[in-house]
């Protein structure tokens, strides 16, 4: 694996040097659609800025959750010294944490401009996994958020910070990675169907919500909470599939009713 980038003056880690890659193909990605969305203008840059701000907030906050169990378990080893705990709550990321307060940041921002959220969304939606494809390569080469133990179809880490070296794990990564690419083609094509319509980040939700409840399945690694034998990002991703299918619903009939009166 990969971790760092030895540039003689600093090790620059992969993970953020990928995201920031992930981040600039999002935005322009939104540059090319923007033919469609033009009258955003530059609520577009303005709401999308402080929705990458609350999105590391939120993906380190839940991490630092996730792990108390850990914390309360070693107690002893983790609170002596601030650097050893301040290290391990903020070493790491939760994808979901920084997705909710991403979407939170921006709706707020949003309906304080009084910006419609429905075209906003449909606009936005699509590269939310165009993102995460970026962000799971990151992980992948990091050597975190690993998959379970594969003799068949394991890939061994060697300099993994965060992992058992030498142990073929199944790349849970990469097939997420390749899940959110096919998740994102699905909804441009489906964008351009409904377009306007409001249904695009529900619908992301909900098919995100099953892909991530299924591969935790196949996850490996130890410290991302394990609640009653489902991990946290299952039962977010329970939670969130119920929301999105009740917001969906409700979206549709909306139109229905608007297209009977």
């Amino acid at each position: 694996m990969y971790p760092y980038i030895d540039l003689g003056f600093y090790r620059l880690p992969t993970f953020w040097l990928i995201n920031i890659i992930g981040v600039l193909v999002c935005a322009l990605m939104l540059f090319i659609r923007n033919k469609d969305f033009s009258f955003l203008n530059v609520d577009i840059t303005n709401a999308g800025a402080i929705g990458i701000c609350g999105a590391v907030v939120g993906a380190k906050v839940l991490f630092a959750l996730t792990i108390i169990p850990v914390l309360i378990k070693y107690r002893e080893y983790y609170f002596s010294s601030f650097e050893i705990f301040f290290t391990a709550v903020s070493s790491g990321a939760v994808f979901y944490g920084g997705l909710i307060l991403f979407i939170i940041v921006i709706n707020w921002y949003l309906n304080r401009y009084s910006i419609n959220k429905k075209t906003y969304w449909d606009f936005m939606a699509p590269c939310i996994p165009l993102f995460h494809v970026f962000g799971r390569i990151g992980c992948f080469l990091n050597g975190c958020c690993h998959g379970v133990v594969s003799e068949r179809f394991g890939i061994a880490f060697s300099n993994s910070p965060s992992s058992i070296n030498g142990i073929p794990y199944l790349p849970v990564q990469l097939i997420e990675a390749f899940l959110n690419l096919c998740l994102f083609f699905a909804l441009i094509i489906f964008e351009k169907k409904y377009h306007n319509q409001g249904k695009i980040l529900y619908v992301y939700i909900i098919s995100y919500g099953v892909i991530r409840f299924i591969t935790e399945f196949f996850r490996g690694d130890a410290i991302r909470g394990i609640w009653f034998f489902l991990s946290t990002s299952q039962w977010i991703s329970l939670i969130l599939i119920c929301y999105g299918i009740y917001k969906l619903v409700t979206e549709i009939k909306k139109i229905d009713n608007k297209a009977v009166s």
